[in-house]
């Protein structure tokens, strides 16, 4: 099997193996040049206990792929799947999950301001809905909102389980795109396809362009 890039960007994910293993460095720095980190800036590995934040390995890695000019995704901000959120997180009450998650997004995005092209803002919350059914219906979209201010070279994407259609995408992003007007977002999964769609003033709705990662 041989891997041909083409016009459309070809990336792959990695993990933190590849800081200590010169073969896997070698494997996947000769063939791509796009790529986006497992698990390792999730808030559950980033975070693990309450209040003490270890970014150490995935600024290790982030080091690792920007010698190499290897251009890097950010997964991911936040997971609407409670069972993956940081076990601290999953108790608190409303007001302290609101300061949380504040503090989180400042935290994560302000650490990776502009060396990243997307953003993974919400994992999975078209599927689930941790962070709505305890802050409300509407809390993805401020999310974004502010993921866009922190950090607005970073395209923020929502990432379902699992391929979702585009009509039902735009459905669930409107309420997202009504938070910001001008604001870009995209929809990513597994298998890197992912739509961009944009508000445009003077629009009633929004615009899609599809393209292949």
């Amino acid at each position: 099997m041989s891997i041909k890039q083409q016009s459309n960007p070809l990336g792959c994910a990695i993990n933190r193996n590849i800081l200590n293993n010169q073969a896997y460095q070698n494997w996947f720095t000769s063939r791509f040049k796009y790529t986006v980190f497992e698990n390792e800036m999730k808030w559950y590995s980033t975070e693990p206990t309450n209040g003490r934040e270890d970014y150490s390995v995935p600024d290790a890695m982030l080091r690792l792929v920007k010698q190499r000019n290897i251009i890097v995704r950010g997964h991911s901000v936040f997971w609407d799947d409670p069972n993956f959120n940081p076990s601290c997180v999953r108790t608190l009450s409303p007001t302290q999950l609101s300061s949380a998650v504040n503090k989180r997004i400042n935290s994560v995005l302000g650490r990776y301001k502009g060396q990243l092209i997307h953003w993974d803002v919400a994992n999975e919350n078209i599927h689930f809905g941790f962070l709505e059914q305890k802050l409300g219906p509407l809390e993805s979209g401020k999310l974004y909102k502010q993921a866009n201010l922190i950090d607005n070279r970073a395209i923020p994407f929502c990432r379902p389980f699992g391929p979702t259609s585009s009509q039902y995408f735009l459905s669930f992003s409107s309420p997202i795109l009504s938070f910001y007007n001008s604001m870009m977002i995209g929809l990513s999964w597994r298998v890197g396809f992912f739509y961009l769609v944009k508000r445009c003033p003077g629009r009633s709705g929004p615009a899609t362009r599809a393209a292949r990662w």
